[in-house]
C-alpha cells in the first residue's frame, strides 16, 4: 500500500509515465482506505453466546446449524475460525484480534457444552 502510493508519487514527481504514477496513485489509495476502514471499525468481530455465534462475515447462527467449530493455522497466513453450517462455511481471521488461539477454542468448547447442557434440561422437562 505504501509502496504503491510512493511510487506513484515519484512517477508523477518526475513527470516519468504519468499514466503509471496515477494509476498506482489511484491503487494505493484505494487499499489505504480499505486498511483504514477495518482498522477503525470497532463493532464486535464475534459475539460467542449459549445460542451461538455471530461474526461480521456471516451474520448469527446457532450451535444447532454450526458443525466442526475449529481454530485452525493456514499456513502462511494465519490463524482462522473456521465452523460449517447449513448454507457453507464460515472463516474469520482472528490474528489481529484481543484473544488467544487457545482461548477462543476453549470459549468455543465452554458455549457448546453450555447449549448442549440446556437443550439436554429442556428436552428432559417436555
Amino acid at each position: 500500500m505504501l509502496f504503491a502510493l510512493s511510487m506513484g508519487i515519484v512517477l508523477l514527481f518526475f513527470k516519468y509515465r504519468e499514466f503509471n504514477g496515477y494509476l498506482l496513485l489511484f491503487l494505493g489509495s484505494i487499499s489505504a482506505f480499505i486498511e483504514y476502514k477495518e482498522a477503525t471499525n470497532m463493532e464486535p468481530q464475534i459475539v460467542l453466546s449459549n445460542k451461538g455465534i455471530s461474526t461480521v462475515k456471516t451474520g448469527f447462527k446457532t450451535w444447532k446449524d454450526i458443525r466442526n467449530e475449529t481454530v485452525e493455522l493456514h499456513t502462511g497466513k494465519g490463524n482462522y475460525l473456521s465452523y460449517d453450517y447449513q448454507e457453507g462455511k464460515g472463516y474469520l481471521r482472528i490474528d489481529d484480534f484481543n484473544i488467544e488461539k487457545w482461548q477462543l477454542e476453549t470459549l468455543l468448547k465452554l458455549y457448546r457444552d453450555r447449549y448442549s447442557a440446556s437443550n439436554q434440561t429442556y428436552m428432559a422437562q417436555k
